[in-house]
């Protein structure tokens, strides 16, 4: 057989440069071998890479290196090599060949009666270690070996190429004191990724829980925590609901920090499932699994005011933004359901948010949600706001909360300013608009109670349906109008009524009016082919009439397909 030379004579002396040198194979005593053969396959690793560590070694330098060992020397083309060690020490000796290496642990006088050593094929080592707090990642290593990588920051890591014929040791260095923290042992199998998960003791300030779908881990699952009132401050389009603060390892588990007080909305995201829940801190401390349903889509719309080109909607707790096309619509991708959601409809130029709305998803569904504003159901202590009831100029009054409004006193037939007063309480409804008005006997005289839509005018194109409950004697009927002082004088107001209705003075009844029922543009002159089309992309207010009785009840006012 032959044998080759070592091609430096004391390996003690020149074992890698990034190992520790009281860890180095030589010493007092060393011996050399008779020589050993390297086989693969049944024939000689020719010009195999060797190396002899003590079995505690690491390195001491962290840089990433993929190899599993820098050879201190090398088999000839016979595969044969020989080694100096210290008798008394006890050894990692690998050999490295392609894809195919040998490692075992052996003692002095292992190594004197060693003659051939088996290399098989590589395995891969995955997995993933609790990053310790504010160390932002860890190195990972293999006693007795070179290679050295690095985890990402929720602590996975890939060992890509390791020995298959022994038992390893892995050990863990924190990023930020360079110091051995962790280790776990693992057998590669052959052609195989083996996977371990390191236990230990959770960080002071972190908490953990298991992400299932369908009782099985949730693997690399995204998770995120947000303040419950929390909506994105920078206008930029986002698909995703939330943009990734921690993520789970292969078995779906999730290490993060606690937060400190108060309530978050935590949502767990993974490839079209997800959980989402407003949780207090306490609550979230003790999380030990949560399971993820299928997520959902919204398609819906907002309505515009008539100079905006788009808005912008989110969802609150969320980091999803979109942004809609010019008549409002949007669409809301893969959203968490079983929990209710807020929606936000903000500005072109996201500087306010004009509107909110809450919305309970069922799982795996795509929801063609048709919304719904509640213009008032009064049942604040006070009217307030943009609310306010007139009366014409012909002598008519309308009283409400003790208060009379005499069309005679008034400067202009619409009242510029809103007024404050006390809300009526009904048996059946609880808080409702309760109004007493006495009409002067002519054909054009009226009272109303009305609401402005804000300082410009608003698109009401998409508008499906108004409707409200009222009860009362007499008649009733709503105008849908874009009226000021300017154009009171000019003979330029527009209007789009519905016809004359009859209450009921027993008992509540509900109206539905459509924009096919606004057929009108001054009083009782029908005109259905272009009153609605010639307001209804700027429509400023909204009035409710009534005739014929001395009072009336009005109650739970509902714009259908319209939010603004």
């Amino acid at each position: 057989m032959k044998r080759l030379a070592l091609l430096l004579s004391m390996l003690g002396l020149v074992c890698c440069s990034t190992g520790t040198n009281d860890e180095l194979a030589g010493g007092p005593g060393s011996e050399t071998t008779n020589g050993v053969v390297a086989m693969v396959n049944g024939s000689p690793a020719s010009y195999a890479g060797v190396a002899l560590r003590k079995v505690n070694f690491k390195v001491d330098e962290l840089v990433p290196e993929n190899a599993i060992v820098q050879p201190d020397n090398y088999a000839n083309e016979d595969g044969n090599f020989t080694l100096e060690y210290d008798s008394a020490g006890t050894f990692r000796l690998t050999v490295v060949h392609g894809g195919s290496a040998f490692t075992k642990v052996v003692s002095g006088s292992e190594m004197a009666n060693m003659d051939t050593v088996v290399l098989e094929p590589t395995g891969s080592v995955a997995g993933s270690v609790n990053v310790p707090k504010g160390s932002g990642f860890v190195w990972v290593g293999v006693h007795g070996m070179d290679v050295m990588v690095k985890s990402d920051s929720a602590g996975q890591f890939s060992l890509p190429q390791l020995p298959s014929t022994d038992s390893l040791d892995i050990y863990f260095v924190r990023n930020d004191k360079e110091s051995v923290f962790n280790s776990v042992g693992v057998k590669p199998e052959a052609y195989q990724t083996t996977i371990v998960e390191v236990e230990g003791d959770i960080p002071e300030g972190m908490s953990q829980f298991v992400a299932l779908v369908d009782g099985k881990p949730a693997m690399y699952a995204m998770m995120s925590m947000r303040p419950v009132d929390f909506r994105v401050e920078k206008a930029s389009i986002e698909n995703a609901a939330i943009v990734a603060d921690y993520f789970a390892d292969v078995s779906g588990k999730v290490l993060f920090d606690l937060p400190d007080s108060g309530d978050v909305r935590l949502t767990v995201v993974q490839s079209g499932y997800a959980f989402s829940k407003i949780l207090s801190a306490e609550e979230v401390a003790e999380l030990d699994t949560v399971e993820l349903t299928a997520m959902s889509n919204i398609q819906s719309k907002v309505t515009l005011s008539t100079n905006a080109k788009h808005a912008w909607v989110g969802v609150t707790g969320l980091d999803v933004l979109v942004k809609t096309d010019k008549s409002g619509k949007f669409s809301l991708p893969l959203l968490p359901a079983g929990d209710t959601l807020e929606l936000y409809m903000a500005t072109a130029s996201f500087d306010s948010v004009y509107v909110t709305e809450k919305i309970l998803l069922d799982p795996g569904v795509t929801e063609f949600y048709s919304p719904v504003k509640v213009l008032s159901d009064f049942e604040e202590d006070s009217l307030t706001g943009a609310w306010y009831f007139s009366a014409d100029k012909i002598g008519s009054s309308i009283t409400y909360g003790g208060k009379t409004i005499s069309g005679k006193s008034n400067d202009a037939a619409y009242p510029s300013l809103s007024v404050t007063v006390p809300n009526a309480k009904d048996s059946v409804r609880g808080g409702v608009f309760y109004g007493k008005y006495s009409m002067f006997p002519d054909d054009n005289a009226w009272v109303l109670v009305g609401t402005m839509f804000g300082d410009s005018s608003w698109n009401f194109s998409e508008l499906d349906s108004i409707s409200f409950r009222i009860k009362g004697k007499g008649q009733v009927r709503v105008t849908l109008e874009r009226w000021d002082t300017i154009s009171e004088m000019f003979g330029s107001a527009e209007k789009a009524a519905s016809g004359w209705m009859d209450m009921s003075a027993s008992k509540w009844t509900k109206f539905v009016i459509k924009p096919t029922d606004l057929c009108y543009t001054a009083q009782d002159v029908p005109n259905c082919a272009s009153s609605w089309e010639s307001i209804k992309s700027h429509v400023q207010q909204m009035h409710v009439f009534v005739r014929g009785g001395s009072e009336f009840y009005l109650d739970d006012i509902r714009l259908y397909g319209a939010l603004f």
